[in-house]
């Protein structure tokens, strides 16, 4: 990546090709957002004054490894409200400027966290259970925080909680029971490791409560029958009653079970906040991909998890199910009287506000935004694209054979 731009909205799309950056980018997003997040936490277990420089980057040469950085330098800056955090490369060492108005909160945090630690250090001596004494000042300082951040940087506050659904989920399907070993596998990376803790929690929920009704139908388009549990064993049931294990389902199924597993499991009661999710369409059938498309935005548009979903591609298929949901929230804003047939058309929960939606093309390097500004649509010729090449292909042959003679 030479020179990328990205500004994250509600529904965010990156399309290119391998190799590209699409995972990096949303990875970068992940890591300093889950960094921001833990700030609190972090200043409470130093026993000496939190130095940010420090913390932002102790952990990123793991995230992202040193052999990975190539010959030249570089400058990532993260922006979330009025905060900015830079990382910057010198060589083979990372420098950390940060803007003023972070300084303010750290040092904000810093005197407020002295002030709880002093006021319940008695408390803390003197009780006998100082573990529920902890999570009252972690609690606490958790407040404090979220009011900084709402006060210095954002109108609703940050997200503390993220979920990053990788791709290669066939890994986590395969494996079945054994899937938590990879939660204690220090050689997998963080995202790894951490979808799979995601993964068996869902599982839980799912031998508890089921795949409840609004979500059995894209279940059953899917996997072309019902999740069914004996025990500790979990098969699809298929319309003409054949048992198939979850291991040796087809590869494209495979691929979707750990995502519609926790899609499945989603509620208003525990929102993630942002969603971070590599390539839906894996294997899929197109029709198939854009059904899990409006699953997708329709539990984000309930507030069923997530607020805010980031999705990498490589699909033409998912960006022409995605410019028919902006077409469809288009039409609703500006044609109320055509709203009862629009919803024959297309469910409501899936309509688009192309103000919160994002959509970008990562190539040679860069990015470029792919909506235009004109329509609020995708841009046509860049859609066209995908089908011109082939189709210029076609007539190229076409015409070799008709001279053949």
């Amino acid at each position: 990546m030479q020179d990328v731009d990205v500004e994250f909205k509600d529904v965010t799309i990156l399309i290119g090709e391998q190799g590209s950056g699409k995972s990096v980018l949303y990875k970068l997003a992940y890591y300093f957002v889950d960094k921001v997040a833990d700030i609190p936490f972090e200043i409470l277990k130093e026993n000496r004054k939190f130095q940010i420089n420090d913390f932002l980057i102790k952990d990123f040469k793991t995230w992202f490894p040193y052999s990975a950085w190539g010959a030249g330098d570089f400058e990532i800056e993260f922006q979330l409200g009025k905060m900015v955090i830079k990382l910057l490369r010198q060589q083979d060492s990372i420098k950390v400027e940060v803007s003023n108005d972070f300084l303010e909160l750290i040092q904000f945090i810093n005197a407020a966290e002295e002030e709880v630690r002093n006021s319940t250090a008695n408390g803390l001596a003197a009780s006998k259970n100082p573990q529920t004494q902890v999570i009252n000042v972690l609690r606490g300082l958790e407040i404090i925080f979220g009011k900084a951040i709402d006060e210095l940087f954002l109108d609703e506050g940050i997200f503390t909680q993220q979920v990053y659904i990788p791709a290669g989920r066939s890994l986590f399907t395969s494996l079945s029971k054994a899937v938590s070993v990879l939660t204690k596998n220090e050689g997998l990376d963080e995202i790894t490791r951490s979808f799979a803790r995601v993964y068996m929690s869902s599982l839980d929920k799912i031998k508890q409560q089921g795949i409840q009704n609004n979500d059995r139908e894209i279940f059953r388009d899917i996997f072309k029958g019902n999740l069914e549990i004996n025990g500790n064993t979990e098969f699809i049931e298929t319309v003409d009653g054949r048992h198939i294990p979850l291991n040796i389902l087809s590869s494209g199924q495979q691929e979707a079970f750990p995502l519609m597993a926790f899609l499945c499991t989603t509620d208003e009661q525990h929102n993630a906040g942002m969603m971070y999710l590599e390539e839906p369409e894996a294997h899929l059938f197109p029709e198939a991909q854009g059904k899990l498309l409006k699953a997708l935005l329709a539990a984000r548009n309930n507030k069923r998890g997530f607020s805010q979903i980031f999705i990498s591609t490589h699909s033409p298929y998912i960006l022409s199910q995605l410019n028919n949901l902006l077409l469809a929230g288009q039409i609703n804003t500006n044609y109320p009287s055509l709203n009862k047939k629009l919803k024959e058309i297309v469910r409501p929960d899936c309509w688009l506000d192309g103000q919160n939606v994002a959509a970008y093309e990562l190539r040679d390097g860069k990015s470029a935004s792919i909506i235009d500004s004109e329509t609020g649509l995708l841009d046509g010729e860049y859609l066209d694209g995908f089908s011109s090449t082939l189709e210029d292909e076609f007539f190229q042959l076409m015409e070799l054979e008709r001279n053949a003679d």
